[in-house]
């Protein structure tokens, strides 16, 4: 194993601490919320390097919490800790590999077969893919050594030592990321549930069968959500992660080939869509035909009423335990018991959890071929020692170009987060950081990755610019970096786009003095980003960035009073139309281009749902001034939770509506003005085709029902102010280009846990 390891990954042995698995997307974010732990935080369960002021609990990060506390406990070791971190993940294949030999040897097959089967499930692994995305999740070792210390356990022998060992492998489990701890605890509670079961008059009056799955598994459990819940200041998070339902394991994405050579085949005879990278768990043909037989032979075991036995082993309670653990990937539990048990809806990618199904399958599945070729003679040793090796075989052949592309792909990224040749222009923007003096980096354009109900994806160029630039100068982004953050910390930060009539909620955990760092990395800025950038003091440029100094003040100031007491002076003297109130002229308002207050389906008495293409409003040809910039916004309301998640969309075509084309795309869920059940959402555009019709509509996707309401659209030229007077959450308040004035429409919500 270490021999094919070093044919693939000859750069990773030889400059460990020189190079990053991954510089881009979830990979980049984990090793700069991992070393960022290391080396800046002062408590052990509390990040700071981004969602600043707040911060977030270590345990969603995805930052390896165990591995960084470790290092921070040993500071001497803390210039290795990339090295650290990519010799973990590389060497734990061989650890991975020992473990299944293991498990294999004690199952009956001897060392040269438990070797063949324990390499070849190795290499095909389907863990082998997060080593260039989510690192916390390619420590592949993990299942296979709790499986193995459950085996022990159930041994007899030191039963209580090995069931010791057997709990702290799944608390390590959790301490490294929430999933695996979950998928082995899942596991070892099915085992024992399959036990009692399958063979209940053996088991039910022996109190140690009850009382280890509970030392294994649910101690463990309890343990890391006491430490969680104990120490987590946050109390609402989002409790149905977004598309949850469709990062689910499919039957394709166990019987499916992934990679070459077999994938080339299966896509010919098989027009499947293709499998999302979060569902990937290719058992190996291999698997599946050993499958097919075992289901033959029992079947025929059945027509026949034969009184043979199967194999004296437990491997059939291992799979049945990780058939159960299958059903929950493929969300079957949460269909069943959600109503009940609300915390099975908590995890985003439940694909993941088919993982253990694959080293139980490929255990057993290697198990009975050795079995049934050698132990019950139905061919010749020779014969059979050819057909178990082309059959085990097939685990590495399958796996082969796995490595192959995780291997050309691994080394291609510098480690940021140390100095490296040729990254003068990145040194220079690091100088003038720390040189600034900021209390924290603003990235533009604006990130926020961490709630589903509120996201804004940055840009590859944007992260590998803005995750080092913190780390090396200890100055963390005022910006969302860790999974499932708080939705009202979430909503606080976003508002840092918001008008200046939008009070930011954030100033009041802020110092009065703070200056904040604009970082720009030259790439398209939304209408809303670019007001931001505009408002900073220029300190910094080169070729790769830009940055701009604000002050807290400026940052924070809010002209809601000024634009109140602008309301009362005027108001007697403005103009109205349709419920809308102008200090303009008549000739003025005639331009604006304002449609009523409306609600799609409201003539049905309903609101609309996501799938719908509902159109907000549609321009004759001619309509629109080339010279002016316009902005349309409304009040959209939520109904369901998931319909934040719908594009705002507009569209210009010819005069008949054929030749379309997308002028503006935005998400609803990326905007700034976000409250708990609406959002004010503006689109800001200029016509670049005035001569063609334009229409504003709203859609969502298809898999989604959940449905919407939308009113006051206000269609207005830029520099054309509107007030209104209206309800907010039931109090009277003046609107303002649709933003409420009233104080009370911004006052947090209570925190609920989510």
């Amino acid at each position: 194993m270490i021999a094919f390891l070093y044919a693939f990954y000859a750069p990773v042995f030889k400059w460990p601490n020189s190079m990053l698995f991954s510089g881009e997307g979830d990979g980049l974010k984990n090793y700069f919320t991992y070393v960022w732990h290391v080396d800046h935080d002062a408590a052990p369960l509390h990040f700071g390097g981004s969602n600043y002021p707040y911060g977030d609990h270590v345990f969603f990060t995805d930052g390896h919490p165990l591995l960084s506390w470790v290092l921070r406990s040993l500071p001497f070791l803390a210039p290795f800790k990339i090295a650290i971190v990519n010799m973990s993940l590389v060497f734990g294949l061989v650890l991975c590999a020992w473990c299944l030999f293991a498990i294999l040897h004690r199952s009956g097959v001897p060392p040269w077969a438990a070797a063949l089967g324990a390499f070849g499930l190795t290499v095909l692994e389907p863990q082998i893919f997060r080593m260039s995305g989510h690192l916390a999740l390619a420590h592949c070792w993990i299942f296979p050594l709790t499986w193995y210390l459950l085996l022990r356990t159930r041994d007899g022998t030191r039963r209580w030592l090995w069931a010791g060992l057997s709990g702290a492998s799944v608390l390590v489990a959790f301490l490294i990321h929430p999933y695996l701890g979950m998928m082995n605890a899942m596991f070892v509670v099915g085992y024992y549930a399959w036990l009692l079961f399958s063979r209940w008059r053996a088991n039910w009056k022996q109190w140690t069968t009850y009382a280890e799955p509970l030392l294994i598994a649910v101690l463990p459990m309890v343990l890391f959500m006491l430490l969680l819940t104990s120490s987590d200041a946050a109390l609402d998070r989002p409790d149905k992660p977004y598309m949850a339902a469709a990062y689910v394991t499919h039957p394709f994405s166990l019987l499916v080939a992934t990679h070459p050579p077999l994938s080339v085949v299966f896509f010919k005879f098989f027009r499947y869509e293709k499998l999302d990278w979060e569902t990937w768990c290719y058992l190996g043909s291999a698997s599946v035909l050993m499958l097919v037989i075992v289901a033959g032979v029992q079947v025929k075991r059945w027509a026949v009423r034969s009184d043979e036995r199967g194999a004296h082993d437990d491997l059939d309670i291992s799979l049945g335990a990780a058939f159960l653990v299958l059903l929950f990937a493929m969300n079957m539990w949460q269909d069943l018991f959600g109503k009940w048990f609300p915390m099975l809806a908590q995890f985003r990618a439940t694909g993941r959890f088919a993982w253990a199904f694959y080293y139980v399958c490929g255990v057993f599945s290697t198990v009975r071929a050795y079995q049934y070729l050698y132990l019950r003679g139905t061919a010749r040793r020779a014969i059979a020692a050819v057909v178990f090796i082309t059959l085990i075989g097939l685990y590495t052949v399958e796996g082969w170009d796995q490595h192959l592309r995780m291997s050309a792909a691994i080394v291609n990224t510098p480690n940021l987060f140390e100095p490296h040749t040729g990254e003068e222009d990145f040194a220079a923007l690091v100088s003038a950081t720390i040189a600034s003096e900021a209390n924290a980096i603003i990235p533009l354009p604006y990130v926020h990755v961490g709630s589903d109900r509120y996201q804004k994806d940055g840009t590859e160029k944007l992260l590998a610019l803005a995750y080092p630039l913190a780390f090396r100068t200890n100055t963390p982004l005022m910006a969302g970096a860790t999974i499932r953050t708080s939705l009202q910390r979430t909503r606080a930060l976003m508002a840092l786009l918001t008008p200046l009539t939008f009070p930011k909620t954030v100033a009041q955990d802020v110092p009065a003095d703070a200056r904040f760092l604009l970082l720009w990395s030259k790439e398209a800025l939304e209408p809303e980003e670019e007001r931001l950038w505009q408002r900073g003091t220029p300190v910094f440029e080169n070729g790769i960035a830009a940055l701009r100094i604000i002050s807290a003040s400026d940052l924070f100031a809010c002209d809601q009073e000024a634009r109140s007491k602008q309301f009362e002076m005027q108001r007697t003297s403005m103009v109205k139309r349709d419920g809308w109130l102008f200090s303009l002229s008549d000739t003025t308002v005639s331009r604006i281009l304002l449609d009523r207050a409306w609600s799609p389906g409201e003539a049905a008495g309903r609101a609309s749902s996501l799938p719908e293409y509902n159109t907000l409003f549609e321009l004759a040809p001619g309509s629109l001034d080339s010279a002016l910039t316009y902005e349309a916004s409304f009040i959209y309301h939520a109904v369901g939770t998931d319909a934040l998640n719908i594009s705002l969309i507009l569209e210009n075509s010819l005069g008949d509506g054929s030749d379309t084309q997308w002028e503006v795309v935005r998400n609803l869920r990326t905007l700034p003005m976000q409250f708990e059940d609406r959002t004010i959402a503006t689109v800001t555009f200029k016509p670049a085709h005035p001569d063609r019709r334009y229409k504003l509509y709203l859609h969502g996707y298809n898999e989604l029902k959940d449905p919407y309401e939308v009113d006051h659209l206000l269609l207005r030229p830029l520099g054309v102010d509107a007030w209104r007077e209206g309800q907010w959450n039931g109090m009277p308040s003046v609107f303002f280009n649709n933003i409420p004035l009233s104080p009370a429409a911004y006052a947090a919500p209570a925190p609920t846990v989510k």
